[in-house]
């Protein structure tokens, strides 16, 4: 048996024309987000899995925080390039964009 909430009431999303669309983002019993769904229609705009979960772990010093103005990407930046993460930067990107 499957159990999926909506978790938030709205996200905006905006595309490249620069126009905001209305996702809901529903998740499982368990807080993982599941897909997300355009409020407008209920059409499923995205599906997301367990076996397609990324992890990038960032050890960042209080230098680099202030230095992106306490705000971490995924994809990193390029202003990310240098900072210590795992994968390293080079393979992020690569992954990220595939």
């Amino acid at each position: 048996m499957s159990f999926f909430t909506v978790s938030a009431p709205v996200v905006y999303v905006r595309d490249n024309n620069a126009s905001q669309v209305l996702y809901d983002i529903v998740r499982d019993w368990q807080g993982s987000v599941t897909h997300l769904v355009d409020d407008s229609d209920g059409t499923i705009v995205a599906e997301y899995s367990l076996e397609e979960a990324l992890l990038v772990r960032y050890d960042l010093s209080l230098m680099d925080l202030k230095h992106l103005n306490w705000m971490l990407s995924y994809p990193p930046s390029p202003q990310m390039q240098d900072m210590k993460m795992f994968p390293p930067y080079e393979e992020v990107i690569a992954n990220a964009s595939q």
